[in-house]
């Protein structure tokens, strides 16, 4: 069995913080940020002139999860990062 390096040992980790049950969230910065749908139903926000922008974040991972791209794990490792929801 292999052991897998967590999230937040990873050079693409960006801590966003600790929540109240003392579980560490960070962004995984390893690929471009995403489309997040906003009140579940639409990819865009609109500005203050009422102009539709759109609205995207890196994919949120908890520190100690883990995927097959950690930037410490290895040239040969495949993957893609644990998405954890929002």
């Amino acid at each position: 069995m292999d052991i897998k390096p967590p999230c937040e040992t990873c050079d693409y980790f960006n801590l966003i913080g600790t929540d109240e049950d003392g579980t560490i969230t960070g962004d995984c910065r390893r690929k471009s940020p995403v489309p997040i749908p906003i009140d579940g139903a639409t990819l865009r926000s609109v500005n203050e002139v009422g102009e539709l922008i759109p609205f995207a974040s890196w994919p949120r991972v908890f520190a100690d999860s883990w995927c097959g791209e950690h930037s410490k794990w290895g040239a040969l490792q495949v993957g893609s990062c644990v998405i954890t929801p929002q």
